[in-house]
């Protein structure tokens, strides 16, 4: 199997604008807190590369779910989330 794209990495943000803790990930996360988030709100991010990732509301990739591509995202209403609790986070991944 071959996966398009370039590699996948997301900066996560607990404060609007950028602001605030900041984490980097680049692979599948079930459980935000345990890379090192103080909150479980996630406020702003930026999604680098070509993949797209999928937030969830709770740990283990349960809960609402919202699709981010390419692009900085300053609020969680950029992403068309109702509040900014997210707690777990998947690449989609293409296989051709």
């Amino acid at each position: 199997m071959v996966v398009h794209g370039e590699h996948y990495r997301m900066e996560l943000f607990e404060g609007a604008d950028f602001a605030d803790q900041c984490v980097e990930v680049c692979d599948d996360v079930p459980f935000l807190q345990g890379r090192g988030l103080t909150k479980n709100c996630i406020n702003s991010l930026k999604v680098y590369g070509d993949g797209a990732w999928v937030l969830y509301e709770e740990p283990n990739f349960r809960g609402r779910m919202y699709i981010v591509e390419r692009g900085d995202y300053c609020s969680h209403v950029e992403w068309q989330a109702q509040n900014p609790n997210i707690q777990s986070i998947r690449r989609v991944v293409n296989y051709f």
